[in-house]
């Protein structure tokens, strides 16, 4: 896992400054490949301080619900 010092050496932390961090998953759930996703979800995790389990739940409700929605279209 790649891995931030702190938020402010997020890159991407005005963009996470305006989402919650459901928001934020869905986001990095979006990412167009594999790494950007990875790199996404460590800058979530370090932005918002959350722990790896905090994260993982987040990821997995957002792929989720992305799932579900291209379901039920």
């Amino acid at each position: 896992m790649i891995y931030f010092s702190s938020p402010a050496a997020c890159p991407n932390r005005a963009k996470l400054g305006t989402m919650t961090p459901a928001e934020a998953a869905t986001w990095a759930a979006c990412a167009s490949t594999h790494c950007m996703e990875v790199s996404r979800l460590a800058e979530v995790e370090t932005y918002y301080k959350l722990t790896r389990a905090a994260t993982d739940a987040l990821h997995a409700a957002a792929v989720r619900a992305l799932v579900d929605a291209r379901v039920s279209a």
